[in-house]
């Protein structure tokens, strides 16, 4: 967490595959349940990153054209997604996907809230 370095091991060597620099700061990653994508929390950045992944030939890349800014984008309605009063704080906290791998929920720090985004 104290930087915005994902690093990928492989789980029988524990040795690093690869280190992909999101930004300001990866809080959180999961992998999505199709393993063809690992979704990242940036925190201090406010922004939620997708990183493609192949774990079979350990190719793995961020895919900045998937990256959902939370603090200036705005909800289907046209409203801001960060707004004070209703989500003060749009940190992302713990992405989750849903059993699809179609929707990715995230929580959010300082706000009890989680906002869902349709994944690609």
């Amino acid at each position: 967490m104290a930087t915005g370095h994902v690093l990928f091991l492989d789980a029988d060597t524990r040795a690093p595959v690869v280190c992909i620099d999101a930004g300001a700061q990866a809080h959180a990653a999961f992998s999505t349940p199709d393993g063809r994508s690992v979704i990242v929390a940036n925190q201090n950045g406010k922004l939620l990153q997708r990183i493609s992944a192949d774990f079979e030939t350990g190719t793995f890349a961020l895919d900045p054209a998937a990256t959902l800014n939370l603090a200036t984008c705005v909800t289907p309605s046209g409203a801001p997604c960060e707004a004070p009063g209703l989500r003060p704080d749009n940190a992302p906290i713990c992405p989750v996907a849903d059993s699809s791998g179609r929707f990715v929920f995230v929580t959010l720090r300082a706000d009890p809230h989680a906002i869902a985004v349709r994944g690609g």
